[in-house]
């Protein structure tokens, strides 16, 4: 087992049984290189991104009407866009997004609108999109009681069916098949509502079955295989036939929990529990506990994300409950399988030294000096600095839940000093983005140091 401790949100995804690590930038599984690195005006740590596999779209977290378009594979700007939702279909275009042939992803516009609107994009299956639309009109309480229209359309977009008997339909397109929401199962489309799945005949838009749990939630991790289907309620695990929607077997649990989420190898079902944070290992069938990993303390899994099986390796991201970074967790199968012993790695962090610095006007700040040792990568590096300086906020600023630490003349200044990098690592860019993210981790956080805000100064030494 890895942790990798870093400053920024982590959030695992998969796409076409590769793993994207989001972070500060984002990593390729395995080696954990990097794939992408978001150009230093473009801060990724305050967006929602979403990824095709080869595009990364930003959406601006503080404003969610557009964002940018870059390449995966050449880290180039494509585009900038807006978003919008349209009022109906009766006046719109796909407009597809192609690479060496093959349709990427539906960028949709209206004749009467001047910007183009990434959208929900249509779930592209063998010859056909499917697309989900819910008039928004009149705001969100009167959006919430009117149904989705579901439009199976050929290529050329020509309507064959809608379906519009069901509330609570979309598709997530956001490079991770595994919460997609909608999947082709042969001759039937399986759609996860959450709280509920149904199954429709890709012919006609038909109900063949629908599954809701006794214990069922509104937001579940259910997990949708083309060989098992894994209902995830508060205390049970349903396991379905996905032809009919036939329960199998359930795994049932003394209590209810905030956080139940399971992946699936067509081998073995794996549970992950977040009240006693804890990963079960159980066989296809659900009727033998084969392992129980209990996961270190401070770390739990990250609420609204799953961890991900890809070539023997699970990956996972954790929040910290006693730092102010997240982190990634890697457990190999024989691991899972309690074939081969399980170890807590931690990655090695820089020298790092704190030091509180008296003022003239009887203030405090402090200084984080970070020497590196040769051959260290400086985005690494980055991110140790990072955390080490929202270590001194989480300890001694002023937060949501107060530090016994609290320092009441701490004014808010961090000084981050660098050193070991090679000069051509040194850039003043470097110093700008640490800085800027200190500051806007802070924020983030809701770290303060009494009425001053944080704010940090960083320096080669």
């Amino acid at each position: 087992m890895n942790v990798a401790g870093f400053i920024s949100e982590i959030s695992v995804r998969l796409h076409e049984s590769q793993v994207y690590i989001y972070s500060g930038d984002i990593y390729m599984a395995g080696s954990l290189d990097i794939g992408i690195v978001i150009p230093s005006d473009r801060y990724l740590f305050g967006w929602n991104p979403y990824c095709s596999g080869r595009y990364l779209l930003g959406f601006l977290s503080e404003d969610r009407g557009g964002g940018d378009i870059y390449s995966i594979e050449t880290n180039e700007w494509i585009d900038s866009f807006h978003k919008f939702q349209l009022d109906s279909f009766d006046d719109f275009s796909f407009l597809p997004v192609i690479e060496n042939g093959d349709c990427v992803y539906h960028v949709m516009s209206s004749t009467d609108r001047p910007s183009i609107a990434i959208t929900s994009a249509p779930f592209r299956g063998d010859g056909y999109l499917l697309t989900c639309f819910k008039d928004r009109s009149g705001g969100r309480r009167a959006s919430r009681k009117r149904n989705t229209e579901i439009t199976f359309r050929t290529l050329d977009l020509n309507v064959v069916w809608r379906n519009s008997d069901y509330q609570w339909v979309l598709y997530r397109p956001d490079g991770d098949q595994r919460f997609s929401h909608i999947y082709d199962l042969n001759s039937l489309l399986c759609i996860d509502g959450g709280d509920v799945i149904f199954s429709l005949d890709k012919s006609n838009g038909k109900e063949i079955w629908n599954f809701s749990g006794e214990n069922s939630r509104i937001r579940s991790n259910n997990l949708i295989k083309n060989d098992l289907i894994l209902f995830m309620g508060l205390s049970t695990v349903y396991l379905l036939n996905p032809d009919n929607g036939d329960v199998i077997n359930h795994i049932d649990f003394e209590k209810t929990h905030n956080y139940l989420a399971a992946e699936y190898d067509g081998e073995y079902i794996y549970i992950f529990l977040n009240d006693t944070p804890q990963i079960l290992v159980y066989d296809k069938t659900g009727t033998r506990l084969i392992n129980r990993i209990e996961i270190p303390e401070p770390y739990q899994f990250m609420a609204l994300d799953v961890p991900h099986l890809v070539d023997g390796v699970l990956y996972a991201s954790l929040n910290c409950a006693t730092r102010t970074y997240n982190a990634l967790m890697t457990v190999t199968k024989d691991e899972l399988l309690g074939k081969a012993p399980l170890t807590i790695e931690y990655e090695k962090r820089p020298d790092t030294q704190v030091e509180c610095v008296k003022n003239p006007d009887d203030s405090d700040h402090y200084v984080v000096t970070v020497n590196s040792d040769p051959g260290d990568r400086a985005d690494w590096v980055f991110r140790y600095a990072g955390v080490a300086a929202m270590d001194v906020v989480a300890k001694y600023g002023s937060a949501p839940v107060p530090s016994p630490d609290l320092n009441q003349d701490f004014n808010g200044l961090i000084k981050i000093r660098i050193g070991g990098l090679p000069a051509e690592e040194r850039t003043d860019d470097f110093l700008e983005r640490l800085a800027f993210q200190v500051t806007k981790s802070a924020v983030d956080q809701h770290h303060r140091a009494g009425i001053h805000k944080i704010r940090a100064e960083c320096e080669w030494i």
